[in-house]
């Protein structure tokens, strides 16, 4: 029979428990796990326990790459993947984010100086130099916003 099905409340209270020990040891300057030794710089393990997870994590992504599963998830990974199609999408996007780079396409939003009323709105540069052109604007005349980050005029990533 299964514990707890057999004791109603018993996965809360354990996890309540656990809990309560992982904030006191924390709050006492000790590491969260073992509870024994001080944690590194700018971390809530020790040393010793750090090393043993990350044993742990490489041992688990040793093991699911033998079996052609995603290393991250477990789930079948594509050939000639370590990961599957959606953890290769989040990662790019985390990837993506953390470095500055634009998740979604860049758009282009061109004003008249003294409107605040948009002309127009484009997603790529060569349409905002078309719609000048023939709509025989003047750069001056108007002003072109982007929602590209900053970063994108140095890396020429856009």
């Amino acid at each position: 029979m299964d514990k707890r099905k057999a004791r109603p409340g018993y996965h809360k209270k354990w996890r309540e428990k656990v809990k309560k020990r992982y904030w006191g040891r924390v709050a006492a300057g000790l590491c969260a796990k073992c509870g024994k030794t001080p944690p590194d710089p700018n971390r809530r393990e020790c040393a010793s326990c750090n090393a043993r997870a990350r044993a742990r994590e490489r041992a688990r992504k040793k093991t699911r790459k033998a079996q052609g599963l995603c290393v991250d998830c477990g789930r079948p990974s594509a050939p000639g993947f370590a990961t599957c199609a959606p953890c290769r999408e989040n990662k790019r996007h985390y990837d993506a984010k953390r470095s500055g780079h634009a998740v979604y396409p860049a758009t282009y939003t061109v004003y008249l100086r003294d409107s605040d009323d948009p002309l127009g709105r484009f997603e790529t540069r060569e349409d905002v130099a078309l719609f000048l052109a023939f709509g025989r604007l003047d750069r001056d005349a108007v002003e072109v916003i982007t929602d590209a980050p900053p970063i994108l005029a140095y890396t020429g990533c856009n």
